[in-house]
């Protein structure tokens, strides 16, 4: 789903097949609700702001966007955090993740060609590895910080706009596919 204010774009190529290599599905509402008053400001945070639920039917939306996606990988993120243990270590996990779109969450919504010329550093890592070790990937809810699904895969199919119908095919599904273990 769009974010607010946030145009929405016509979907590139939406016959590309693509597997999502990469998203969440949690419940976070309680955990939100127990974030001491006056916390730390963490990119996180902003995602669970937006999407503190986000689980089937949310993704869904998402990925219902007009993208031809093929299949998913679910990644596990910390959502059903230790029953027990020291209070201040239960939400210490895989959450760092989290960081890496800080620049994008701070920049507030971009449209995808923004997004990609924000990351035109992807495009020397694709030439440098080659198709077949590269896989494209959303970290869905926490990306809708910066941006919707749609915009998203559409500056994943901007940056690969250079490559070939064979290396967009391996860029976004087969690589993923492959790693992991999916029967497309």
């Amino acid at each position: 789903m769009p974010r607010e204010n946030e145009p929405r774009e016509t979907i590139l190529e939406p016959e590309l097949p693509i597997v999502d290599a990469h998203h969440h599905l949690w419940d976070l509402r309680a955990l939100m609700a127990a974030l001491p008053p006056g916390a730390p400001p963490h990119v996180l945070h902003q995602a669970l702001e937006r999407s503190p639920l986000y689980l089937l039917d949310q993704f869904a939306a998402d990925t219902g966007s007009g993208h031809n996606v093929v299949a998913t990988v679910f990644m596990e993120c910390g959502a059903m955090y230790r029953a027990r243990g020291p209070e201040d270590m239960r939400v210490v996990g895989e959450v760092e993740f989290a960081g890496g779109i800080a620049a994008m969450a701070a920049s507030g919504t971009a449209s995808s060609q923004a997004l990609a010329d924000e990351w035109r550093p992807v495009e020397t890592c694709i030439e440098a590895f080659g198709a077949r070790r590269a896989m494209f990937e959303s970290s869905f809810p926490v990306d809708k910080t910066g941006c919707s699904y749609a915009t998203l895969w559409n500056a994943f199919k901007r940056l690969a706009s250079g490559a070939s119908q064979a290396e967009k095919a391996v860029l976004f599904a087969g690589t993923a596919a492959e790693f992991y273990c999916l029967a497309l």
